[in-house]
Protein backbone atom coordinates (compact mmCIF):
# COMPACT_ATOMS: atom_id res chain seq x y z
CA UNK A 1 0.00 0.00 0.00
CA UNK A 2 1.45 3.52 -1.08
CA UNK A 3 0.64 5.75 1.96
CA UNK A 4 0.54 8.40 -0.17
CA UNK A 5 -2.34 7.39 -1.52
CA UNK A 6 -4.14 7.46 2.24
CA UNK A 7 -6.10 10.13 2.93
CA UNK A 8 -4.66 12.09 6.12
CA UNK A 9 -6.84 12.71 8.33
CA UNK A 10 -8.27 16.44 8.93
CA UNK A 11 -9.29 18.27 12.14
CA UNK A 12 -12.95 19.81 12.74
CA UNK A 13 -13.49 22.57 9.69
CA UNK A 14 -14.12 26.09 11.13
CA UNK A 15 -17.75 25.32 10.64
CA UNK A 16 -17.97 22.85 13.80
CA UNK A 17 -15.53 24.86 15.61
CA UNK A 18 -18.00 28.01 15.07
CA UNK A 19 -21.11 25.28 15.63
CA UNK A 20 -19.26 23.78 18.74
CA UNK A 21 -18.22 27.00 20.86
CA UNK A 22 -21.91 28.26 19.91
CA UNK A 23 -23.15 25.13 21.56
CA UNK A 24 -20.77 25.61 24.65
CA UNK A 25 -22.16 29.36 24.85
CA UNK A 26 -25.85 28.39 24.72
CA UNK A 27 -25.53 25.50 26.94
CA UNK A 28 -23.88 28.20 29.77
CA UNK A 29 -26.67 30.36 29.46
CA UNK A 30 -28.72 27.17 30.18
CA UNK A 31 -27.11 26.19 32.91
CA UNK A 32 -27.53 29.77 34.28
CA UNK A 33 -31.30 29.81 34.11
CA UNK A 34 -31.74 26.79 35.48
CA UNK A 35 -29.76 27.91 38.77
CA UNK A 36 -32.49 30.63 38.97
CA UNK A 37 -35.16 28.63 38.78
CA UNK A 38 -33.35 25.75 41.12
CA UNK A 39 -33.03 28.92 43.39
CA UNK A 40 -37.07 29.96 43.01
CA UNK A 41 -37.90 26.51 44.10
CA UNK A 42 -36.30 26.38 46.93
CA UNK A 43 -38.37 30.01 47.70
CA UNK A 44 -41.63 27.64 47.21
CA UNK A 45 -42.11 29.36 44.10
CA UNK A 46 -44.02 26.30 42.41
CA UNK A 47 -46.47 27.52 45.24
CA UNK A 48 -46.97 31.17 44.59
CA UNK A 49 -45.47 31.57 41.06
CA UNK A 50 -48.47 29.58 39.38
CA UNK A 51 -48.66 28.31 35.51
CA UNK A 52 -45.83 31.16 34.87
CA UNK A 53 -43.10 29.17 37.54
CA UNK A 54 -44.58 26.14 35.62
CA UNK A 55 -44.59 26.93 32.08
CA UNK A 56 -40.39 28.05 33.25
CA UNK A 57 -39.65 24.92 33.94
CA UNK A 58 -40.92 22.82 30.78
CA UNK A 59 -39.27 25.44 28.77
CA UNK A 60 -36.24 24.81 30.70
CA UNK A 61 -36.34 20.67 30.02
CA UNK A 62 -37.25 21.45 26.62
CA UNK A 63 -33.93 23.37 26.16
CA UNK A 64 -32.31 21.20 27.75
CA UNK A 65 -33.43 18.51 25.10
CA UNK A 66 -32.68 20.45 22.16
CA UNK A 67 -28.69 21.17 23.51
CA UNK A 68 -28.42 17.54 23.73
CA UNK A 69 -30.14 16.96 20.35
CA UNK A 70 -27.85 19.89 19.49
CA UNK A 71 -30.55 21.63 18.00
CA UNK A 72 -29.40 25.19 18.72
CA UNK A 73 -32.21 27.13 15.80
CA UNK A 74 -34.68 28.25 18.60
CA UNK A 75 -32.64 27.97 21.35
CA UNK A 76 -31.25 31.47 21.66
CA UNK A 77 -34.98 32.76 21.59
CA UNK A 78 -36.37 30.16 23.92
CA UNK A 79 -33.43 31.04 25.93
CA UNK A 80 -34.36 34.87 25.89
CA UNK A 81 -38.02 34.26 26.35
CA UNK A 82 -37.21 32.05 29.67
CA UNK A 83 -34.56 34.46 30.98
CA UNK A 84 -37.46 37.39 30.97
CA UNK A 85 -40.10 34.81 32.53
CA UNK A 86 -37.52 34.52 35.65
CA UNK A 87 -37.40 38.25 35.95
CA UNK A 88 -40.74 38.49 36.01
CA UNK A 89 -41.56 35.53 38.71
CA UNK A 90 -38.15 37.17 40.45
CA UNK A 91 -39.99 40.73 40.57
CA UNK A 92 -43.17 38.95 42.40
CA UNK A 93 -41.64 37.82 45.42
CA UNK A 94 -41.91 41.00 47.92
CA UNK A 95 -45.81 40.15 46.67
CA UNK A 96 -45.43 36.63 47.77
CA UNK A 97 -43.93 36.93 50.71
CA UNK A 98 -46.64 39.65 51.62
CA UNK A 99 -49.38 37.39 50.48
CA UNK A 100 -47.90 34.24 52.57
CA UNK A 101 -47.38 37.02 56.06
CA UNK A 102 -51.22 38.67 55.34
CA UNK A 103 -52.35 34.75 55.25
CA UNK A 104 -50.79 33.84 58.19
CA UNK A 105 -51.81 36.71 60.77
CA UNK A 106 -55.59 36.15 59.17
CA UNK A 107 -55.40 32.38 59.72
CA UNK A 108 -54.36 33.13 63.59
CA UNK A 109 -56.69 35.62 64.21
CA UNK A 110 -59.60 32.99 63.16
CA UNK A 111 -57.64 30.16 65.17
CA UNK A 112 -56.83 28.29 62.15
CA UNK A 113 -53.19 27.47 63.29
CA UNK A 114 -52.32 24.51 61.14
CA UNK A 115 -53.22 27.58 58.09
CA UNK A 116 -51.43 29.71 59.40
CA UNK A 117 -48.15 27.96 60.56
CA UNK A 118 -48.19 26.88 57.07
CA UNK A 119 -48.45 30.68 55.66
CA UNK A 120 -45.67 31.38 57.81
CA UNK A 121 -43.19 28.72 56.96
CA UNK A 122 -43.69 29.42 53.18
CA UNK A 123 -42.91 33.16 53.57
CA UNK A 124 -40.07 31.65 55.40
CA UNK A 125 -38.79 29.89 52.37
CA UNK A 126 -39.56 32.59 50.26
CA UNK A 127 -37.24 34.68 52.60
CA UNK A 128 -35.75 32.38 54.94
CA UNK A 129 -33.96 35.53 57.06
CA UNK A 130 -37.34 37.21 57.60
CA UNK A 131 -37.24 37.76 60.91
CA UNK A 132 -40.88 38.84 60.99
CA UNK A 133 -42.14 35.56 60.13
CA UNK A 134 -40.13 33.65 62.73
CA UNK A 135 -41.79 36.31 65.37
CA UNK A 136 -45.09 34.89 63.66
CA UNK A 137 -44.69 31.83 64.29
CA UNK A 138 -43.60 31.70 67.61
CA UNK A 139 -47.21 33.35 68.16
CA UNK A 140 -48.55 30.20 66.32
CA UNK A 141 -46.92 28.30 68.94
CA UNK A 142 -48.28 29.95 71.52
CA UNK A 143 -51.94 30.30 70.90
CA UNK A 144 -52.46 26.70 69.24
CA UNK A 145 -50.49 25.82 72.79
CA UNK A 146 -53.48 27.41 74.73
CA UNK A 147 -56.45 25.02 72.32
CA UNK A 148 -57.03 22.85 75.69
CA UNK A 149 -58.00 25.50 77.59
CA UNK A 150 -59.70 27.58 74.99
CA UNK A 151 -61.91 24.10 74.78
CA UNK A 152 -62.45 23.75 78.72
CA UNK A 153 -62.89 26.84 78.57
CA UNK A 154 -66.08 27.15 75.72
CA UNK A 155 -67.26 23.85 77.62
CA UNK A 156 -67.64 25.12 80.72
CA UNK A 157 -69.75 28.56 79.17
CA UNK A 158 -71.91 25.81 77.30
CA UNK A 159 -72.55 24.21 81.02
CA UNK A 160 -73.18 27.33 82.51
CA UNK A 161 -70.44 27.17 84.89
CA UNK A 162 -70.05 30.85 83.68
CA UNK A 163 -67.00 31.43 86.86
CA UNK A 164 -64.89 28.87 85.92
CA UNK A 165 -65.20 29.42 82.48
CA UNK A 166 -64.05 33.27 83.21
CA UNK A 167 -61.12 31.63 85.00
CA UNK A 168 -60.67 29.70 82.07
CA UNK A 169 -60.53 32.46 79.18
CA UNK A 170 -58.47 34.67 81.76
CA UNK A 171 -55.80 32.14 81.98
CA UNK A 172 -55.39 31.69 78.45
CA UNK A 173 -55.04 35.36 78.28
CA UNK A 174 -52.28 35.40 80.17
CA UNK A 175 -50.95 32.78 78.22
CA UNK A 176 -51.36 33.98 75.01
CA UNK A 177 -51.88 37.64 75.37
CA UNK A 178 -54.09 39.20 72.62
CA UNK A 179 -55.81 35.62 71.89
CA UNK A 180 -58.82 36.31 69.65
CA UNK A 181 -60.66 33.55 71.24
CA UNK A 182 -60.34 34.30 74.75
CA UNK A 183 -60.49 38.00 73.87
CA UNK A 184 -64.02 37.71 72.35
CA UNK A 185 -64.96 34.72 74.82
CA UNK A 186 -64.24 35.93 77.86
CA UNK A 187 -66.80 39.58 78.10
CA UNK A 188 -70.24 37.55 77.81
CA UNK A 189 -69.06 34.97 79.94
CA UNK A 190 -68.72 38.52 82.33
CA UNK A 191 -71.95 39.41 81.63
CA UNK A 192 -73.75 36.79 82.44
CA UNK A 193 -72.04 36.43 85.07
CA UNK A 194 -73.24 40.26 85.80
CA UNK A 195 -76.76 39.18 84.80
CA UNK A 196 -76.76 36.65 87.39
CA UNK A 197 -75.59 38.95 90.16
CA UNK A 198 -78.15 41.80 89.26
CA UNK A 199 -80.78 38.80 89.24
CA UNK A 200 -79.62 38.01 92.96
CA UNK A 201 -79.84 41.64 93.70
CA UNK A 202 -82.98 42.65 92.77
CA UNK A 203 -85.12 39.24 94.04
CA UNK A 204 -84.09 40.18 97.74
CA UNK A 205 -84.62 44.06 96.94
CA UNK A 206 -88.26 43.62 95.56
CA UNK A 207 -88.91 40.97 98.56
CA UNK A 208 -87.93 43.81 101.00
CA UNK A 209 -89.66 46.88 99.10
CA UNK A 210 -93.01 44.67 99.17
CA UNK A 211 -92.17 43.74 103.04
CA UNK A 212 -91.55 47.56 103.78
CA UNK A 213 -88.44 47.06 104.15
CA UNK A 214 -87.55 50.37 102.31
CA UNK A 215 -83.87 50.76 103.91
CA UNK A 216 -83.15 47.32 103.12
CA UNK A 217 -84.09 47.84 99.64
CA UNK A 218 -82.45 50.44 98.85
CA UNK A 219 -79.47 48.31 99.72
CA UNK A 220 -80.34 45.95 97.21
CA UNK A 221 -81.08 48.11 94.99
CA UNK A 222 -77.52 50.14 94.99
CA UNK A 223 -76.00 46.90 94.99
CA UNK A 224 -77.91 46.61 91.53
CA UNK A 225 -77.08 49.74 90.11
CA UNK A 226 -73.27 48.67 90.73
CA UNK A 227 -73.83 45.70 88.46
CA UNK A 228 -75.68 47.50 85.58
CA UNK A 229 -74.65 51.02 85.81
CA UNK A 230 -77.41 52.20 82.76
CA UNK A 231 -79.80 50.81 84.93
CA UNK A 232 -83.01 53.18 85.77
Amino acid sequence: IDPASIPMPTGPSANDEATEKRGQELAAQYNELGERLKTLDSRAGALWGGEQFATARRSLDEIGGNLERRRFERTPQALEELQKSLDEIEARIPEALKAQMNEGKRALARGEYENARHAFETALRIEPANNEATEWLGKVAAASGVMPTLAEAENAEAARDFERAQTLFAEALKQNPGNTAATEGLPPVRKCLNDIALNQSMGPALAAQGAGRLTEARTHLERARQLRPDST
